[in-house]
């Protein structure tokens, strides 16, 4: 797992969440201004988010969560992301993907015959695996309305989803305890989970950066 930095104009040096996964912007004009940076951030330079080679992060290497309800979890995006992971792990199980194939090649061919006795010159063709995958209606099942139970569902789509390099979750606090906070932090960690929790707000007793109204940062303990 990388290590995922932040910086933005305000700091005098970069954040590196080696110490906390909490960031805390107290300011509402600055935290109204990150937020929007992270909607539109394939379009602006004010924040920066970088791996440890120095390598910037873009809106697809990272998954955004400003509201947990209404983050679609089946939404057109996030299933592209499970397609293309399903298809990636089958790559790792060649003899299932060589059925697969074999089984895709052999409904094409008797298609194909019935394509011949049409009055139209029809053109088609193979069916791919990723094809396959999207006429199943492959999505997740969602069967929850408990804020924890929603926000873990997102965490295990993000784990599943493989090119995401950062979880960022913002105003959790609204929803949670501090066990149930405890909670979300150690399923990252233990899930080798990137994660950045932005708040308004000081959460709890956690240890947590703290950037005052003054834009002064501080760890807290």
């Amino acid at each position: 797992m990388k290590k995922i930095s932040i910086n933005f104009p305000v700091l005098d040096k970069k954040i590196s969440f080696e110490d906390t996964n909490i960031l805390v912007v107290e300011s509402r004009e600055l935290f109204s201004k990150l937020s929007q940076c992270l909607y539109m951030f394939d379009e602006q330079e004010y924040l920066k988010i970088f791996d440890e080679s120095y390598k910037k992060l873009k809106s697809s290497n990272f998954l955004w969560i400003s509201d947990i309800y209404s983050f679609d979890i089946n939404s057109a995006q996030i299933l592209k992301s499970i397609y293309a992971s399903i298809e990636y792990n089958l790559n790792e199980k060649l003899d299932v993907k060589t059925r697969v194939e074999k089984l895709a090649s052999e409904i094409t061919n008797i298609l194909s015959y019935e394509f011949l006795e049409q009055d139209l010159d029809l053109e088609y063709d193979e069916i791919t695996i990723l094809e396959l995958i999207k006429v199943l209606g492959v999505k997740v099942e969602v069967c929850t309305d408990s804020p924890l139970d929603r926000l873990f569902e997102i965490m295990k789509v993000y784990k599943f989803i493989s090119r995401k390099q950062l979880l960022i979750f913002q105003n959790i606090g609204v929803y949670f305890s501090k066990k149930e906070i405890e909670s979300i932090l150690e399923y990252a960690r233990l899930s080798n989970i990137n994660l950045l929790v932005l708040e308004a707000r000081k959460l709890y007793d956690f240890k947590q950066y703290v950037l005052d109204e003054d834009y002064f940062l501080t760890l807290s303990e």
